[in-house]
C-alpha cells in the first residue's frame, strides 16, 4: 500500500501519528525578552556616559551656573544604571534559554521579574527626588538656557515623565512575566513538554 502524500493544507494537529505540536508562546516570550533586553543594554550605557561627557560637548554658556541635576554625575544614578545593566543581562539570558525551551528560562524570567519589584520601588523614589531637585534648580537658575520653558508651578512634567517611563520599562513586562509564569507555565516541565492546554 502506498502512503498518500501530505497535502499542504493538512494541519499539524490533523496528523495523529506525529507527536503533539509544542506551543509557540515560550518562543515568542523569549524573543520579546531578547528585544527588551537589547533596548535596555543599548540605552543604559548612553545614560551612564552622558553626565561625564556633557561638560566637554556642551557650549560654555550652557555650563554657566552648573548643569541641572539630571545631567550631573550621581552615584545613585550610576548605581541604578549598573543594576539595570545586570537585570538586562539576566533578561537576555532568560530570553535565550526560553527560545531553547530550557526549563531555566522560566526560572530566570521569574528571578528577573521579582528583582524588578524592589528596583521599581527605588526608581519611583528616585524619580520623585529628582523631580524635586529639578524644581529647586529651575527656581534657582531661571535664566539658565536649560531652565527656560520650565515652570516651578503647575504640573511637574519631569515627575510625570519619570513615572510614565518607570511604568513602561519597569512594570508592564515584568508584571506580565509574573502572571504568565505563575499562572500558565507553572512548572519547569511546562517549558519543555508539549502542553495539552492553551498557552
Amino acid at each position: 500500500m502506498h502512503e498518500q502524500p501530505l497535502s499542504n493544507a493538512t494541519h499539524y494537529s490533523d496528523m495523529p501519528y506525529l507527536p503533539p505540536e509544542p506551543p509557540q508562546w515560550p518562543k515568542v516570550v523569549g524573543i520579546i525578552s531578547i528585544i527588551w533586553a537589547g533596548i535596555a543594554l543599548t540605552c543604559i550605557p548612553c545614560g551612564m556616559i552622558g553626565p561625564f561627557i556633557y561638560p566637554a560637548i556642551l557650549p560654555p554658556e550652557m555650563l554657566e551656573g552648573g548643569l541641572p541635576p539630571n545631567m550631573q554625575v550621581s552615584p545613585i544614578m550610576l548605581g541604578m544604571n549598573a543594576a539595570g545593566l545586570l537585570l538586562s543581562l539576566l533578561l537576555l539570558t532568560a530570553g535565550v534559554m526560553t527560545i531553547k525551551r530550557a526549563a531555566a528560562g522560566r526560572t530566570l524570567h521569574l528571578a528577573y521579574a521579582w528583582l524588578q519589584v524592589p528596583a521599581v520601588i527605588f526608581s519611583f523614589w528616585f524619580v520623585t527626588k529628582m523631580a524635586g531637585d529639578m524644581r529647586t534648580w529651575v527656581a534657582n537658575n531661571p535664566d539658565h538656557m536649560l531652565a527656560k520653558g520650565q515652570s516651578t508651578s503647575g504640573p511637574d512634567m519631569n515627575l510625570i515623565l519619570g513615572i510614565v517611563m518607570t511604568v513602561i520599562f519597569g512594570v508592564i513586562y515584568p508584571l506580565f512575566l509574573l502572571i504568565w509564569f505563575h499562572m500558565v507555565k507553572r512548572t519547569p516541565q511546562s517549558m519543555i513538554e508539549p502542553s495539552t492546554q492553551s498557552p
